[in-house]
């Protein structure tokens, strides 16, 4: 489940058969963003987050990004205004290369609350969630990039998103 802040949480095990569209779960993994996306958008955090978790899966899974559906591309489920967007423009998405941007000190906004955010997850608090890339957030990224083998640089790039789990 992803909520309008782009926080994923993970409401069962993947190896759980759960009820998310039925007659099509024991080969599909659900993931439910939260609203009514016929009456509103996602959030720029929830499309990022929904973007790098389902990238993630598709990944770990081995699962095609066509194969990436929303309820309403099931048999039986037509009718449905779920998901509510485009799932054709979402896998065109999905497929794009540079989701998430290189961050480096200096740097501010909404990816870097994203960044601070995985980094809190993972254990690793920049000590705050304020949308810039000083010198907390730089140590924490540091003490990460060691703890999990990689390139020691500070800069948030692919290898340090996707160690982060996105």
């Amino acid at each position: 489940m992803i909520d309008k802040k782009g926080r994923v949480f993970h409401c069962q095990s993947q190896e759980e058969i759960t009820y998310h569209t039925a007659n099509h779960n024991q080969q599909s993994i659900g993931v439910c963003l939260i609203g009514d996306f016929t009456k509103e958008s996602l959030t720029d955090f929830q499309k990022k987050a929904a973007l790098a978790f389902i990238r993630f899966l598709a990944k770990e899974r081995e699962i095609p990004i066509a194969n990436v559906r929303g309820h309403n591309e099931y048999k039986g489920h037509g009718s449905s205004l779920c998901p509510g967007i485009s799932m054709k423009g979402f896998r065109g998405q999905l497929r794009e290369k540079h989701l998430l941007p290189l961050l480096k000190r200096g740097a501010r906004g909404e990816e870097v609350k994203f960044l601070q955010q995985a980094l809190v997850k993972k254990g690793f608090d920049p000590k705050g969630i304020d949308g810039m890339f000083g010198p907390l957030t730089e140590k924490a990224v540091v003490d990460f990039q060691r703890a999990n083998n990689l390139f020691i640089d500070g800069i948030v790039g692919p290898y340090t998103w996707f160690s982060l789990g996105l």
